[in-house]
């Protein structure tokens, strides 16, 4: 009889995605489509993992020079200017940001310029 080995750590991600989209009020549609892409990118989905067991960004993986990190702070940028703050206080959705970059790593490699051009302008990634 052969063994069965059974890795139950994409379902694990796949479970934590799925909290955390709640957590920041995203939707099902978001999550599906979400994972369908990280599926796709195992850079992105190794970044994601380590995120989920470090609770920080690892940076590693880049795309025309962007890495998780700029991603995310641009993401902060934005909030601070659409905000008027100069900090990001308590009612900032820090986690929201972080899932919101990882979003836009992903798209950025379907449409790297594009997500580039919108980083350079100033446009909102939240819009992308």
């Amino acid at each position: 009889m052969q063994q069965i080995i059974y890795d139950a750590s994409r379902i694990k991600v796949l479970e934590a995605l799925q909290k955390w989209a709640q957590m920041v009020h995203k939707d099902g549609t978001f999550v599906n489509d979400f994972w369908r892409r990280i599926m796709e990118n195992q850079s992105v989905y190794g970044e994601f993992v380590y995120y989920l067991e470090h609770h920080e960004l690892q940076g590693q993986y880049m795309v025309e020079g962007y890495s998780m990190i700029d991603l995310y702070v641009s993401q902060m940028e934005k909030y601070n200017l659409l905000h008027d703050t100069g900090k990001n206080g308590v009612i900032c959705n820090k986690e929201k940001m972080v899932l919101q970059a990882f979003d836009v790593m992903l798209k950025m490699q379907e449409n790297p310029q594009e997500i580039i051009k919108r980083i350079q302008s100033g446009e909102g990634l939240d819009k992308i």
